[in-house]
């Protein structure tokens, strides 16, 4: 097994995590990338949409609660 260790930076104070995952010996590039690529989801999310209007690109986004 080979061990790897995972930096994800946020940009925020204190949001910075780390964490250690391990693949077989024989694993290739793309099946080490998707394995940090899975754990770095664990801890982030992301999201998009479409622009639909001037007023709208210009103003954001809204949040409710």
């Amino acid at each position: 097994m080979r061990k790897f260790k995972i930096i994800i930076e946020t940009g925020i104070a204190g949001g910075d995590f780390e964490d250690v995952f391990e693949v077989d010996d024989d694993a290739t590039p793309d099946e080490i990338h998707d394995e940090a690529k899975e754990i770095f989801f664990n801890y982030c999310n992301y999201s998009y949409h479409e622009i639909k209007d001037e007023e709208e690109e210009q103003n954001g986004w809204f949040w409710f609660n």
